[in-house]
């Protein structure tokens, strides 16, 4: 389990309600920024990034 994995290495258990499975970084950044935000909001992306991420917000 990575919270046994997080633990051993970092030593320090994280609450596993607080995680989710996502099939990538860009997925999960994307989420992310659709919470926290709203329609007509700036989203500053800071270069170098994947072409993707312009187009994901």
């Amino acid at each position: 389990m990575v919270a046994d994995w997080y633990e051993l290495e970092h030593h320090h258990r994280p609450q596993t309600d607080w995680m989710i499975f996502t099939t990538g970084i860009v997925p999960a950044i994307s989420s992310i920024v659709r919470r926290i935000s709203h329609v007509g909001d700036n989203v500053l992306v800071q270069e170098p990034v994947y072409n993707i991420f312009y187009n994901q917000f």
